[in-house]
């Protein structure tokens, strides 16, 4: 798909490229590092011979990624939500941390892969979990933002979203 821009805008692969020399030159120097890397992608890029998963990756985190791309923010700006997982049996063992703080746009599902990894330590049986809210079943797709507005909405604004986590059942 990049490859029918860059035939379409001429020139733009060439700026591109300058624009990525300049930026990884400029990190690099903050950091102290050398630049030799930076003119042999140049010529790589320049070429058509360099591709998407060879391009040079920063190689500190550095603490302002998102500052320009909102789209790297990794949900930190959305609105946070907190809940606690209770187990509903006493046959599941209670997770060492229960409270966790996460975006309200994470799903049931993600909670159900969060527990099969921590309880059985294999994040492909999430399914062998089921979500509770209110002693009612919660759908795979539900979000937290829409559990919290449309099953917690008459608890305190402070009070974490509890939901009980127990084994599958087939009906």
């Amino acid at each position: 798909m990049q490859d029918i821009v860059y035939k379409l805008v001429p020139g733009m692969q060439e700026q591109e490229a300058k624009r990525r020399i300049e930026f990884n030159q400029q990190k690099r120097l903050e950091r102290g590092e050398d630049s030799e890397e930076d003119e042999e992608y140049a010529t790589q890029y320049m070429n058509g011979t360099s591709d998407h998963a060879t391009e040079p990756q920063p190689t500190s985190h550095d603490e302002n990624c998102c500052e320009n791309n909102p789209a790297a923010a990794h949900h930190r700006l959305d609105d946070a939500v907190v809940i606690e997982l209770v187990p509903g049996d006493k046959s599941i063992e209670p997770l060492e941390r229960p409270y966790i703080r996460l975006s309200g746009f994470a799903t049931i599902n993600t909670i159900k892969r969060y527990v099969a990894l921590i309880l059985l330590h294999d994040l492909t049986k999430y399914n062998d979990f089921d979500i509770f809210c209110n002693n009612e079943l919660m759908g795979r797709d539900y979000s937290m933002a829409f559990i919290l507005k449309t099953r917690w909405r008459n608890k305190p604004k402070d009070e974490p979203l509890k939901l009980l986590y127990k084994a599958h059942i087939d009906f």
